[in-house]
């Protein structure tokens, strides 16, 4: 039976080699498979303070960091949500 380490990568820190993904695998469970979590939350945008085509900038590169590892080899858990909160209930 395998296992999944789930990790999650907020959006303003990504960056190869992750060290969240570093530490994911050497702490690895053998046969375990590495889920990278990437949420893109309206109202964390919102809560972030600037320029509209800044915050178009951190959502394109998410998405291209979000294909990038999944050339990786990682299983990418991309949501979106209106909120954290909104995302679980």
């Amino acid at each position: 039976m395998s296992a999944t380490v789930t990790v999650w990568v907020l959006g303003d820190q990504q960056n190869i080699p992750h060290p969240v993904l570093i530490e994911a695998h050497n702490r690895r469970i053998p046969n375990a498979t590495i889920r990278v979590l990437l949420i893109e939350s309206i109202h964390r945008l919102a809560y972030f303070r600037a320029h509209r085509q800044k915050i178009t900038l951190v959502l394109r590169s998410m998405r291209h960091y979000a294909a990038h590892l999944q050339g990786l080899g990682y299983l990418v858990d991309y949501r979106q949500a209106p909120s954290l909160c909104e995302l679980y209930s």
